[in-house]
């Protein structure tokens, strides 16, 4: 499993937001900070993440 951000297609990560495990496709959710892609298991938490970005940042300690 590789560490977001710097994720690609094909490739096992955990949801930022629901900490949930899941393999990076088509139907990821994804949101750019600071010009780096984050990928989420499904729109809804990437949605979260959009009204949410700081606290969620934070709580994960995402480089970026």
């Amino acid at each position: 499993m590789k560490a977001q951000p710097g994720l690609q297609a094909g490739q096992m990560a955990y949801c930022p937001v629901s900490g949930v495990v899941f393999k990076v496709g088509g139907r990821s959710g994804r949101r750019e900070v600071n010009g780096k892609a984050l990928y989420f298991c499904c729109e809804s938490c990437a949605a979260y993440f959009t009204g949410h970005q700081a606290d969620v940042i934070a709580r994960r300690k995402l480089a970026l």
